[in-house]
């Protein structure tokens, strides 16, 4: 549907592009506005909820054992950026607000005859006066939880525009960039299913007594990272009133990440247990954010309003950093992440007074 919608918009402005004034760069003086609408699908984040663990049927005449990550799956999200500056001749300095959010549910139980290996938590253990170990699985166990994710930029920026000839301009800018990167995942773990069956628990040393062992689960990774930002562009005009341009632009970036793993027992016979988290603090660390993307571009009403439909592809290395991907005692490694994407399709208008 969004597709269709993009595709509503281009013919459209194809319609009104006879109604644009010729010309091309023009040299006067003013502050300009902008604004993009983007929509933003997240990629690459991994947030790997729980492995389920189908274990092998002995009558089948090849047994096999199944196991599969349960993950999020984002869809795409409107996000936003504005902006405004001033001009002079090929120069120009701006100042610009990129913000996206988005939030998704992943609730499900393990399979009959199976497990869930929990991902998310250092190991928890059993307390009872005496501490006893216990791996992170429920049997065949239950997972709920609610996952959101932000992700904003502000840029200061100074751009110039070389017009090589008629019909190729090349830009370049320098300035200084600060973002912040949030993932929050709250939710729950219980050693049995929704449908009602009774864990174990150790409440002696050889002795178990049966019922919910439950727990309350937090997870979050924050980055919050300032730096340089530098980038080059060209566009190409295919009329005085049509162009195709495109950006390449890399942030090098250090600030700080965190991390914080939490389970909290909560079922009726397991809620005497101590709390087990961890926590880390990375306050001297690097990142970076390449940002990539081409766009058709409709110049009107003297070329004073611009009309932009593209496509903007954003890497964040360093700065979407998982601290705690493997928390001790965990019976299910996870894949190390280091970078999380964002990426779709934008709709741009910038007007110069």
């Amino acid at each position: 549907m969004a597709l269709k919608r993009f595709a509503w918009l281009v013919i459209l402005l194809v319609a009104v592009t006879p109604l644009a004034a010729q010309g091309g760069y023009y040299d006067d003086e003013g502050f300009f506005v902008f604004l993009d609408g983007v929509l933003t699908q997240p990629a690459d984040t991994d947030q790997v909820l729980g492995l389920v663990r189908q274990l092998p049927d002995p009558a089948a005449p090849a047994p096999v054992q199944f196991s599969s990550p349960a993950a999020v799956e984002w869809d795409e999200e409107l996000g936003s950026r504005v902006g405004a500056g001033y001009r002079w001749g090929p120069n120009r300095v701006s100042v610009s607000y990129w913000q996206f959010e988005h939030d998704q549910r992943l609730a499900f139980d393990g399979p009959a005859g199976g497990y869930v290996n929990f991902t998310i938590g250092p190991a928890f253990y059993i307390y009872s006066g005496v501490y006893y170990p216990v791996y992170n699985v429920g049997s065949p166990g239950f997972v709920d939880f609610a996952v959101d994710l932000e992700a904003s930029t502000v840029d200061l920026a100074y751009e110039h525009t070389h017009q090589l000839n008629d019909v190729f301009d090349f830009e370049w800018s320098v300035g200084l960039r600060y973002a912040t990167f949030e993932e929050k995942m709250d939710g729950a773990y219980d050693v049995c299913a929704t449908t009602g069956c009774e864990g174990f628990y150790a409440a002696a040393p050889f002795n178990f007594v049966f019922g919910d062992v439950g727990f309350d689960v937090t997870k979050s990774n924050e980055g919050d990272m300032a730096g340089v930002r530098v980038g080059i562009g060209g566009s190409f005009y295919a009329t005085p009133s049509f162009l195709i341009s495109g950006e390449l632009a890399v942030s090098e970036l250090t600030g700080e990440v965190t991390s914080l793993s939490s389970l909290v027992p909560t079922g009726a016979v397991n809620g005497v247990d101590p709390v087990s988290t961890a926590f880390v603090e990375d306050k001297d660390r690097s990142g970076s954010i390449r940002d990539v993307g081409m766009a058709v571009e409709w110049a009107l009403v003297n070329n004073r309003l611009r009309i932009a439909l593209g496509y903007r592809h954003s890497r964040w290395d360093g700065i979407a950093t998982d601290l705690l991907r493997n928390p001790p005692g965990l019976l299910t490694p996870n894949k190390d992440r280091d970078h999380v994407t964002f990426a779709g399709p934008y709709l741009g208008v910038r007007y110069d007074f």
